[in-house]
């Protein structure tokens, strides 16, 4: 070994250290900065705009019909609990106009929450698209960074020892397309509508499940094949007797 390869080796070494330094700080930013983007879209531009329309125009916001359904019941929830506290004596004896204005504020506080909740959908698609086109500014201006995120995460992928590749690999695989991933697909695509404002649609989600896990599974088999035999042969041939 002469002084030079050692000083070869050395400067490479450094030079990984700070590839990984710039990696890991940069999959920070990429992970934080689009949420922050979307919170403070959300709060501080369009939160305010659209409140104040739907303050100025409250009849011009259109309710989906599950939020129409769940204004109705909890309105008759509230009339019920109105006359039973009034029947038991918990609040005085109402006459017709002070029960109807006790009605009234009530369903102009259900209305309200309804119409919050109609335009939450909206703004989180506003504020989701500004935050995705952040996220989209930053890869495409430092692509030479990403290249380095994309380095770091392989060697520290092919880094972890055989079984725990393994394990990442079934649990990834399980999670998605394993045999109680449709209960977890459906609790997703469930939770993204109501992100979104979108009705839920029974059609979309089975096929979705019926579809997406499929191509997901023929993926992840020939990465394994393609990429997994190159680079990690044993890590492989323990995946393979694990699913056998």
């Amino acid at each position: 070994i002469t002084p030079e390869y050692e000083q070869q080796v050395v400067s490479e070494l450094r030079q990984i250290r700070r590839q990984n330094r710039i990696a890991l700080r940069w999959l920070l930013v990429l992970l934080f900065v689009p949420v922050l983007v979307q919170v403070m879209t959300k709060n501080l531009i369009f939160d305010p705009l659209l409140g104040n329309y739907s303050y100025r125009r409250p009849t011009m916001i259109e309710l989906r019909q599950d939020i129409q359904e769940e204004f109705l019941e909890k309105f008759s929830e509230a009339k019920e609990k109105l006359e039973i506290s009034e029947l038991l004596g918990i609040v005085p004896e109402m006459d017709d106009d002070e029960r109807m204005e006790q009605l009234e504020e009530t369903a102009i506080e259900l209305w309200r929450e309804s119409r919050e909740e109609a335009l939450n959908g909206l703004k989180n698609v506003l504020a989701d698209g500004v935050a995705l086109a952040a996220f989209a500014g930053l890869v495409y201006c430092n692509r030479r960074k990403i290249t380095a995120v994309r380095g770091f995460s392989s060697r520290a992928f092919l880094s972890l020892r055989d079984p725990a590749k393994v394990f990442l690999f079934i649990l990834l695989t399980d999670m998605f397309v394993g045999f109680h991933s449709a209960e977890g697909w459906e609790v997703i695509l469930t939770g993204v509508s109501h992100h979104f404002g979108l009705p839920e649609n029974e059609m979309f989600i089975y096929g979705f499940i019926a579809t997406v896990p499929v191509i997901i599974d023929a993926i992840i088999k020939f990465w394994i094949f393609s990429f997994l035999t190159r680079y990690s042969p044993s890590a492989s041939a323990i995946y393979e007797r694990m699913n056998t």
